[in-house]
């Protein structure tokens, strides 16, 4: 009984390390996650480019900046 317990207590102490495995899958699920949420994020684009006008963010309009630089000119 005495060696089953020293055994007991030389184990008790460590962290148990996960498998690899796990890790793999952790890294290929939080790809796939930010490759879907891009695809939707450039799908929404997509839509409001080709219903015309702006794309719109999250700014709303009146915040937006304006150029005060010098006036157009041709180009010849």
């Amino acid at each position: 009984m005495l060696a089953a317990t020293a055994a007991h207590d030389a184990t008790a102490g460590k962290k148990r390390r996960k498998p690899r495995r796990h890790q793999r899958e952790r890294w290929c699920l939080r790809g796939l996650f930010c490759l879907s949420r891009s695809v939707g994020i450039l799908a929404r684009a997509w839509e409001q480019t080709c219903q015309g006008g702006r794309n719109q963010g999250p700014i709303p309009r009146k915040f937006l900046w304006t150029y005060d630089g010098a006036p157009r000119r041709d180009v010849p």
